[in-house]
């Protein structure tokens, strides 16, 4: 099945989500990951998060129904194969949120698939996103404590993720005067492979 997935990494606060929930509105999927952790509260199964046990997400696993996946905090995270079909059955391309080693899980098992992928590194100036994320965590009253440990991760992300793998695609910084640009070109850019 013809079908495009463009993948967005970068840096906490960089701005990727925002993206991607641009990107959604423009036409592109959202799929929904499944986790396996619990619920937060507030969460729904099925449009937050799909939430499985851990031996649902190994039986996934063993039937190589995980696109990518990773493991956090003793929870594993996963983008499957169905959610990527069902999104492409209705015509759209995926657009997703991924670590690096996601982003080449992805293009590795898109490959095997016959799926297109561009994936995009979305950067910025360390002092600029760890300010943005300050500003964010102060208007929901985040532990000082876990706003430290995330600072060290922008610090470490920043330094690290840029040379993780060959993106095909660099924004260097993701703000209200590249928005546009950046929109216009995916959309752009989608439009031509889902076309061909």
């Amino acid at each position: 099945m013809k079908g495009l997935i463009i993948t967005l990494t970068g840096p906490t606060a960089s701005g990727k989500s925002t993206l991607e929930r641009m990107l959604v509105e423009r036409g592109f999927a959202k799929v929904i990951s499944v986790t396996t952790r619990a619920p937060r509260e507030g969460e729904v199964n099925g449009v937050d998060y799909f939430f499985v046990s851990h031996e649902e997400f190994e039986e996934l696993k063993a039937n190589k129904q995980l696109v990518e996946s990773v493991e956090y905090q003793g929870n594993f995270y996963a983008v499957t194969k169905g959610e990527i079909l069902r999104a492409f059955a209705q015509g759209k391309p995926v657009v997703v949120v991924v670590e690096p080693s996601g982003a080449l899980q992805i293009v590795s098992y898109a490959r095997e698939a016959g799926w297109e992928v561009l994936s995009v590194y979305i950067g910025g100036e360390p002092h600029d996103l760890i300010e943005r994320f300050i500003i964010r965590s102060l208007e929901t009253g985040a532990n000082p404590r876990v706003m430290t440990t995330r600072i060290l991760q922008i610090l470490r992300e920043c330094a690290e993720w840029p040379e993780a793998f060959t993106w095909p695609v660099t924004v260097d910084e993701f703000s209200e005067k590249s928005e546009e640009e950046v929109l216009t070109f995916l959309t752009n850019y989608a439009r031509q492979k889902m076309a061909a």
